[in-house]
């Protein structure tokens, strides 16, 4: 499945991977060089009401508009969570 997302610096954005999961991005800021810094958090739903997400991924990157993150992410039934995430240009 492909989904596509854009938000400005300091600005999270977020995107529904599965009913369990949700992709977090937030840009920080902009080096010379043209790197953005970027957080990424991958959330499990809370289990029930009372209960908080789960991070299942937390990392910091940075990257050049253009480049591609491969992202490995928890196992889900037979298979591993895979998110490619490319950086914009904007």
């Amino acid at each position: 499945n492909a989904a596509k997302s854009s938000t400005a610096v300091e600005r999270e954005a977020s995107i529904a991977i599965t009913p369990k999961y949700t992709l977090y991005c937030t840009p920080r800021s902009r080096d010379d060089a043209g790197r953005i810094l970027t957080d990424i958090r991958i959330e499990m739903a809370p289990k029930d009401a009372d209960s908080k997400p789960i991070n299942v991924v937390k990392l910091s990157i940075h990257a050049v508009p253009g480049d591609t993150i491969n992202i490995l992410g928890p196992k889900i039934d037979e298979a591993h969570l895979v998110v490619v995430l490319a950086i914009g240009t904007k």
